[in-house]
């Protein structure tokens, strides 16, 4: 990607793009992205796709198909990069943490 210059274009509208598109489809991947602290790493992430989107000649709302289909696709990519496997229409982490076996040993235990 090369260097974009953004003077004038708000991101605003591309990063609520962004967000509707992780909340329709990781939305499950919230709580595992701020347990694991990714969030920072999302947010810049998801940035750079505005950017990209920007970069690409995508103007809102006339391109928000296109739009959308760069966030799912830079999105996935982004939790593939950390380690996570697509999986039934969402995403899961082949490493097991020790914390996570923790909490669900106490998830059992107060039930």
């Amino acid at each position: 990607m090369g260097l974009v210059a953004v003077e004038d274009v708000k991101l605003d509208s591309y990063m609520n793009v962004g967000g509707y598109v992780l909340k329709t489809y990781f939305s499950n991947m919230m709580k595992i992205i701020v347990d694991r602290g990714l969030w920072n790493d999302l947010q810049q992430t998801m940035y750079l796709i505005a950017l990209e989107a920007v970069n690409l000649g995508y103007v809102l709302p006339k391109d928000i198909k296109e739009v959308s289909n760069l966030f799912r696709r830079e999105l996935s990519a982004f939790f593939i990069n950390y380690g996570f496997v697509e999986k039934r229409k969402g995403f899961t982490s082949l490493e097991v943490f020790f914390d996570d076996i923790m909490n669900k040993k106490e998830e059992y235990n107060d039930v």
